[in-house]
């Protein structure tokens, strides 16, 4: 009992690892990893298809009656999950990285991304700056990534908050290079996306991330270049 208990307690550690923003070679380490560990479990088969059991226990949520056997499947599930997800971010970062974004079909990837990890906060933010990218309202993913740290305790909630507003950030000033290089100038609701962005983070992230300036400074530039459509930003 203490064997596959062990088996199942370091697929879920890994799960926990690749969550907590390891780098890209790293994460894919810990999928492959979790996709060979869910083969030799029975969880998936050697194409990443999944097995009969899997197929039961994910979409009827019916039990093997092992709750063993059970946590392992779920493992398995979520490594899948994770795994086809990164496929479709992929897919969209190659969209972005044209000389001529092409943020339409990024759209379409992220949206896929969303259908199989719509809690992921890390999917949220990009497509909520995309979408600010080409003009649209973002707040919806903006809200669901915030709510994604609801159920932590306070302090680590507060340590949540800070990440997902600085992985937000850092989306949002890709944005603003990438929107710059590819049309000389940057949407207005990118600029609002970045001002709200840099309040929040205050909020959550006291230590200025340049000598002498501070997040409410970065907040107030980007209100200054929301303010005026057609002059400062692109309506």
């Amino acid at each position: 009992m203490k064997l596959r208990i062990k088996k199942i307690i370091i697929p879920m550690a890994l799960l926990l690892f690749i969550g907590a923003g390891c780098t890209r070679s790293d994460k894919d380490l810990a999928i492959g990893f979790l996709m060979d560990w869910a083969v030799s479990q029975g969880i998936i088969n050697e194409d990443g298809s999944p097995t009969w059991s899997t197929l039961a226990r994910s979409t009827l949520g019916t039990s093997t009656g092992d709750p063993q056997t059970d946590a392992a499947i779920d493992a398995g599930v979520v490594a899948k999950s994770i795994k086809d997800s990164d496929e479709q971010i992929d897919q969209a970062d190659q969209a972005l990285a044209n000389d001529q974004p092409d943020r339409e079909k990024a759209l379409d990837h992220l949206n896929q991304a969303a259908k199989i990890r719509p809690d992921d906060w890390y999917i949220r933010n990009q497509r909520a700056t995309v979408l600010a990218e080409t003009g649209k309202d973002p707040q919806k993913d903006t809200t669901r990534a915030d709510k994604s740290c609801d159920k932590l305790a306070d302090r680590s909630q507060r340590r949540c908050l800070e990440r997902v507003y600085a992985n937000r950030a850092e989306f949002v000033e890709a944005s603003i290079a990438r929107q710059i290089r590819s049309r000389g100038k940057v949407k207005c609701t990118t600029y609002e996306l970045q001002a709200a962005t840099y309040k929040e983070l205050g909020r959550y992230r006291l230590t200025p991330f340049e000598v002498g300036d501070t997040y409410f400074d970065a907040y107030q530039r980007a209100q200054t270049q929301a303010s005026q459509p057609g002059v400062t930003c692109a309506p």
